[in-house]
């Protein structure tokens, strides 16, 4: 089942899965309004911080698609819905990640894991969370044998409590 999701300033509407609404920004405003009105048809959102990109990229992370570069411009739009997950694909950060060319291949390289390494750094744990949910491996071939990965280390000497708890989790 869907739910038309309607931004009235432009004209533009989107139909998107109840569902997946419901299991992949749980917390936004457009669930908490399914979850008020569960046979609700339509959502009207009038608020200038909601624009047709942002709900654009969330109907494209429904499909299964990520942006393929970040634009700043999800911010407000992250803020208002409470959609934090939006606040990745706003990050320059994003752009620096390799993604695959061939799909079915691995997040899973040298590159990734030194931006895994700075996302902790520079306390982006949002996109350490991204990294790791993409299959990048917090331990290195160089680091196997250690009890503790480096970028464990890393979150515990930089007092990254957050990132600890991502990495632990």
């Amino acid at each position: 089942m869907t739910v038309r999701v309607i931004l009235t300033s432009y004209q533009k509407s989107w139909d998107l899965s109840k569902d997946q609404i419901l299991s992949l920004i749980p917390n936004s405003i457009i669930s908490q309004a399914l979850q008020e009105e569960p046979d609700v048809p339509e959502i009207i959102l009038n608020h200038p911080d909601v624009t047709p990109e942002a709900l654009n990229v969330i109907a494209d992370i429904m499909k299964g698609y990520n942006p393929p570069h970040h634009s700043p411009n999800l911010v407000s739009a992250a803020r208002y819905l409470n959609v934090p997950s939006l606040l990745l694909y706003a990050d320059p950060f994003y752009d620096l990640i390799e993604k695959p060319v061939v799909p079915g291949e691995t997040y899973d390289t040298p590159k990734n894991q030194g931006l895994l390494e700075r996302a902790i750094q520079t306390g982006r744990n949002t996109m350490l969370e991204y990294l790791l949910s993409k299959g990048v491996s917090p331990v290195t071939p160089s680091n196997e044998a250690s009890l503790i990965s480096r970028p464990l280390t890393m979150a515990i000497n930089i007092d990254n409590l957050e990132a600890f708890q991502i990495l632990l989790a």
